[in-house]
């Protein structure tokens, strides 16, 4: 667009559509003015078909935003528990939950293991700890809403998987591989809290469910051990 193309849209084009639409201007975020109509009309108006065209051409040349194509399999796994939860309003959504976890199973699990998900045709690596939580927490879920007790077993199979991440502290660290985080020198390092809690809950359902008391000891343990970290004084 020309200098003059400019000038006319600033002094001309704008104020009018201010004026006949009123439009206001507003800033946003990085100084950025986006435009809010303060009244309805019609899109079909000539004079703002005028306005929207160049509004149009002007956007055009704006640099468009990438397109993310990675599948990230923590992700889906909290969608599958969000529409569990959802069906108690809408029922039919419970088949979405069992539908998107099959389908997680189908390409998110490469030889019986779960992977952190995929960038097209290529695994997303390290797997992170919190990953496993909470494809745990929805197999217990899908459990809940369903009876299934096939998803129970999956749960279960899942410790196998996690073992590799649990630290002398009884915690699971995030990452095994070093080059993500910096090397585990003490026993809490690299280990977070919030996926450590959903592990905790998860051993919690795994007892009622199961009426095997050993999950509510390992539960016991690392609320002890995040209790204990939590009431420690700031130094």
């Amino acid at each position: 667009m020309g200098i003059l193309s400019i000038v006319t849209l600033l002094l001309v084009s704008l104020p009018r559509a201010l004026l006949v639409f009123l439009i206001d201007t507003l800033y946003w975020e990085d100084g950025k003015i986006v435009l809010s109509a303060k009244t309805s009309f019609s899109l079909k108006d000539p004079k703002w078909l005028e306005v929207q065209s160049i509004l149009r051409k002007m956007r055009q040349k704006k640099i468009k935003p990438t397109t993310d194509h990675k599948i990230i399999t923590s992700w889906n796994a909290q969608a599958v528990i969000a529409y569990c939860d959802a069906s108690d309003v809408y029922p039919h959504w419970m088949q979405y939950a069992e539908d998107l976890y099959l389908s997680m199973q189908d390409n998110l699990k490469i030889n019986g293991k779960w992977t952190q998900g995929l960038e097209g045709d290529r695994t997303i690596s390290p797997l992170l700890f919190d990953t496993l939580a909470w494809i745990q927490k929805a197999c217990i879920e899908l459990f809940l809403k369903t009876t299934q007790w096939k998803y129970i077993i999956e749960a279960i199979e899942i410790f196998d998987q996690a073992e590799e991440y649990r630290q002398p502290s009884a915690l699971y660290a995030l990452s095994k591989e070093a080059v993500l985080l910096k090397p585990i020198i003490e026993t809490h390092d690299n280990v977070v809290a919030s996926s450590n809690a959903i592990w905790a809950e998860n051993l919690y359902w795994l007892s009622i469910i199961t009426a095997d008391l050993s999950f509510a000891e390992q539960c016991k343990e690392m609320i002890a051990c995040m209790s204990s970290e939590i009431n420690q004084p700031l130094s």
